[in-house]
């Protein structure tokens, strides 16, 4: 009998279960999830190709088959989802996190890949084989199915000939809140020109911003928003939350929808998604994460930041070519993997 060709996730909540479905689908992996087992170990050990859809969660798991599997011949290949990790601090448990990677990228049939191209980020290649794009810049499908909810309805009713700002996903103070709630509180004329919606489950620690920004006018939606919600808030949006802090300097499933709905982002300077918006020619302002002035300015701007250019999605399409190809020699799938134009999802996030 033929051995599997796996994708493997132990967790399915948030990206990963959307990560699983692109990269089953993409590839023509069989999925496998859920709590590791004598059985589930066993099954992926004999596996004629097996990619973890993210080894941030399972980096034991994924050294020690990756090793056994090398030792017979076997590919085994993950997505490393924050690589920025092994290079934020100097403390020994980065360094030592740092010194792993480095290691398993030497390892030959194991593919570490970042969701950061290296031509991106040079630096991740130190702890990395391949640097590809995360699926999130190029899964949804084209032409974009319209979606009308209830919650789309009830916030177009309430622009009132003003943009529309949206911060989708979980929202926490690394998403650039203290930043954003600060200098909303401040100037009161933003909300007059743009109206910001934070819609997501919080952290804790994200109330006092999320309290500031509703005092100030902004909507706040503290719940785990449908995926038919999230896609009927894109549609209507004119601007994308993306202004992360140093600590998040990360590639964003939220920012990635932006690029590929034609949607303006508001992004760190020389954050990762600055250089990547950059990239594709899609549309975007940079700020520092300080500067108040000129996230103000951006906010009062009457630009209009939506783009259907063709150059935005030649490079879309090539991201999607790109990993398709260097994952399918990765896991030595076989050679039709790499022509077949595969179906993507209306969407998913």
């Amino acid at each position: 009998m033929t051995r599997e060709c796996i994708v493997y996730s132990r967790e399915t909540g948030g990206h990963r279960a959307d990560y699983l479905d692109v990269l089953a689908s993409e590839l023509r992996l069989v999925v496998c999830s859920g709590p590791l087992s004598l059985r589930a170990f066993g099954r992926m050990f004999r596996a004629r190709a097996l990619l973890f859809a993210t080894i941030d969660d399972d980096l034991a798991l994924f050294a020690a088959l990756g090793i056994l599997r090398a030792i017979v011949g076997r590919p085994t290949a993950g997505l490393f989802i924050r690589p920025q990790t092994c290079f934020s601090s100097t403390s020994m448990r980065f360094l030592f996190k740092r010194i792993i990677y480095t290691t398993l990228a030497h390892i030959p049939t194991l593919t570490t890949a970042t969701i950061i191209p290296f031509d991106i980020a040079p630096n991740l290649s130190a702890v990395a084989r391949i640097g590809v794009a995360d699926p999130q810049l190029w899964d949804v499908a084209h032409p974009i199915v319209r979606a009308t909810t209830p919650l789309s309805k009830e916030i177009q009713s309430r622009l009132n000939g003003r943009k529309l700002c949206i911060n989708l996903g979980t929202q926490s103070p690394d998403k650039g809140l203290p930043f954003l709630s600060r200098t909303v509180a401040e100037n009161e004329n933003i909300l007059g020109s743009t109206l910001i919606v934070c819609a997501g489950l919080p952290m804790p620690s994200a109330h006092p911003y999320l309290d500031s920004l509703e005092r100030s006018g902004a909507i706040v939606i503290r719940r785990h928003l449908t995926h038919t919600e999230i896609l009927s808030l894109y549609q209507i949006a004119d601007l994308v939350w993306a202004c992360y802090e140093p600590s998040r300097d990360q590639a964003s499933g939220v920012f990635g929808r932006a690029i590929q709905f034609g949607i303006g982002s508001i992004v760190r300077k020389n954050s990762v998604v600055h250089l990547i918006a950059q990239k594709a020619c899609a549309p975007f302002v940079a700020i520092d994460i300080a500067d108040q002035e000129a996230l103000t300015a951006a906010f009062l701007a009457v630009t209009d930041f939506r783009t259907d250019d063709d150059r935005r999605q030649f490079q879309i399409s090539a991201w999607r070519a790109e990993f398709r190809q260097r994952l399918t020699e990765a896991l030595k799938l076989p050679n039709d993997n790499q022509t077949r134009v595969g179906s993507l999802r209306e969407f998913g996030i």
